[in-house]
């Protein structure tokens, strides 16, 4: 995971999934704050 931006109320990361050490997808997601802590409120594919 690798943090792109931050901004007051959202954080968006890029995110890269693997299987068996082999990249499976590539994200980016933006999180905002929740009464539960951080949740995703946009997911976008990236690859």
């Amino acid at each position: 995971m690798r943090v792109l931006a931050q901004a007051p109320g959202s954080v968006w990361a890029d995110v890269t999934w693997s299987l068996h050490g082999a990249p499976q997808e590539r994200m980016c997601y933006q999180l905002v704050p929740s009464a539960a802590g951080l949740q995703i409120a946009v997911l976008t594919p990236l690859e």
